[in-house]
């Protein structure tokens, strides 16, 4: 509903200071005279230094124009600056025109070029925006946003390097990627844009600062989202501010939201699994084009039309270091002082199927399979691998797994885990035991993608795995009744060196794939706190689907296949 309005300190989480007065001189005549005449020499020093300085700006944006001065890929951040652009000034015309810098954007060449319009609070963005522009209607500043500057301020929650909700980031990460002026993706005219992003980040707000849900109730603003996902758009106008004139356009078959975990969305769905959370909690069945981290098999067997609208992104890696050569020198560093040489899991020319280093696994035991996790955890401890890796223990698991030529992968609280794609990114074959799981990117879920996991995962029945192998603490004793080997001893006898070459060798073109960040050896380990342009292959892909929907295109096959399935509205 319409609120009071908030002060702008209180939307940046900054608590304002009150104005110190000078102090008392018992000459206030001649101390005035003074400062007066230190002001005006200031601003003469001031304007000096500008009529200097414009010749050689002149003189850049020529040469530019000519092309004598480029940027190439990867330099965005220090053309366009680093500062994440969240709520920009009111613009006097909220249009775009290319000009010679434009030379250097991201996404020049592509047709969403500055045609994607992201939506402002109202009290930024122009008064066609605006749901009640005849009314002095004020609206509170969106929660979010202060979160996220508390959280990016304080190193929290999303912004931990490393940390535990980095795996969550892909709102932020998106958010970055559409509002950042080097990608030359947003434009600021919604008519004649061809997309409109909605940059709710409802992960940043849920959490508030921690690392595991903080919050867990539906917003007012979360219910508006499900509202205006299914046709209404009342709360939208009164809670959010905003015209809906575009959502009902085409019902917001043009919107992009994005869900950045795959057990909350819009709501939470309280402990309710199968496709519960992606119908009613994230509204992939609605209109608009959801950008997430999650789909099931099952899901996608029973509508598999309204899998494809939508897209599904790899969980993201926002660390640095896998981009700047921190992880490898680290590596390198840690091996060197064990006096181990070890050819690097991203190279062809390793392993050998004999390799004591052949798999490593290491994950906590909750979620829904739990048995699997500790089965594997069991025959691990009484696996080959084991006394090698336990030389590393102080090593994060990411960079054990570098070290080794299989990743077991099961899955977590749902189908997919972080893991999956951390094993792809460190140069580790995904072994995944999750038959619900699907990848992102892949022609798993939509034919037009790029990607067949055939090539560089292998995928096996979980349920040959589920059972230890050994008795807890006895790897000498096997446990009677087994068809089946443990894990490592399948791996071994069943993947010979070519296959795991080809798979290596396709590993490093599809960990491009999954990177929101191109590797840089000047990037800083904190890409996202810096707000550092997400300029990856994992952005073009994103990029790209968003091309195929303009126009809500894959809306029309998903309507025309909710009429053939029994799908209840909630």
């Amino acid at each position: 509903m319409m609120q009071a309005k908030t002060k702008l300190a209180s939307i940046k989480g900054i608590e304002r200071k009150p104005k110190l007065s000078p102090p008392k001189n018992s000459h206030p005549t001649l101390e005035s005279s003074i400062t007066k005449a230190k002001k005006n020499n200031h601003i003469r020093i001031i304007l000096k230094v500008v009529a200097l300085l414009l010749p050689l700006v002149a003189a850049v944006n020529t040469l530019r124009s000519y092309g004598v001065i480029d940027n190439t890929v990867g330099e965005y951040d220090e053309v366009f600056g680093n500062d994440l652009i969240v709520q920009p000034p009111i613009r006097a015309a909220h249009t775009m025109v290319k000009n010679n810098s434009d030379s250097n954007c991201l996404f020049q060449h592509s047709s969403l070029y500055r045609s994607i319009y992201v939506y402002e609070h109202p009290s930024q963005g122009p008064d066609s925006m605006k749901a009640y522009p005849d009314k002095n209607a004020t609206f509170d500043p969106w929660p979010w946003i202060a979160w996220n500057e508390k959280s990016k301020e304080g190193r929290w929650a999303h912004y931990v390097l490393g940390g535990q909700a980095d795996q969550f980031t892909l709102e932020i990460i998106l958010n970055d990627l559409f509002t950042h002026p080097g990608s030359c993706l947003r434009s600021f005219d919604p008519k004649s844009a061809k997309l409109f992003f909605v940059p709710f980040l409802h992960s940043v707000a849920g959490h508030q600062g921690k690392v595991f849900q903080a919050d867990f109730s539906t917003t007012p603003h979360a219910k508006a989202m499900l509202d205006a996902s299914d046709g209404n758009y009342t709360n939208w106008k009164e809670v959010w501010g905003l015209t809906d004139e575009y959502w009902a356009r085409r019902d917001g078959a043009d919107h992009i939201v994005v869900q950045s975990e795959p057990c909350h969305g819009f709501t939470h769905p309280r402990m309710k699994r199968g496709s519960h959370h992606y119908v009613y909690t994230q509204k992939m069945l609605s209109a608009p084009i959801v950008v997430n981290v999650e789909i099931s098999q099952t899901f996608l067997n029973m509508y598999p039309k309204c899998a494809a609208k939508n897209i599904v992104s790899p969980y993201p890696n926002p660390d640095g270091r896998n981009f700047n050569g921190g992880f490898d020198d680290l590596v390198s560093e840690t091996l060197k002082s064990r006096q181990i040489t070890l050819s690097s899991s991203r190279e062809i020319s390793q392993p050998s199927t004999n390799s004591s280093h052949m798999m490593h696994y290491s994950a906590g035991n909750h979620g829904e399979c739990r048995k699997l996790r500790s089965a594997l955890k069991t025959d691990f401890e009484c696996s080959n691998s084991k006394p090698f890796f336990d030389q590393f223990k102080k090593l994060n698991y990411p960079l054990l797994m570098r070290m080794a030529t299989f990743c077991p992968c099961p899955g977590g609280d749902s189908p997919s885990a972080k893991r999956m794609y951390d094993a792809v990114i460190m140069g580790c074959i995904p072994v995944i035991l999750s038959q619900d799981f699907v990848w992102g990117f892949s022609t798993e879920y939509d034919p037009d993608m790029i990607l067949n996991p055939n090539d560089y995962s292998i995928r096996l029945n979980s349920s040959n795995f589920d059972m230890p192998h050994y008795e807890k603490g006895k790897c000498s004793t096997r446990t009677i009744g087994f068809d089946t080997k443990p894990l490592e001893e399948y791996l071994l006898q069943n993947i010979n060196k070519s296959e795991i070459q080809r798979l290596q060798s396709n590993l490093i073109d599809v960990g491009r794939k999954y990177s929101f960040y191109r590797v840089n050896q000047t990037r800083p380990d904190e890409l996202l706190r810096l707000g550092h342009l997400p300029d990856g292959e994992a952005s073009f892909e994103i990029v790209r689907a968003l091309e195929q929907r303009v126009g809500g295109t894959h809306w029309k096959a998903c309507q025309e296949e909710l009429k053939t399935v029994n799908y209840e509205r909630q």
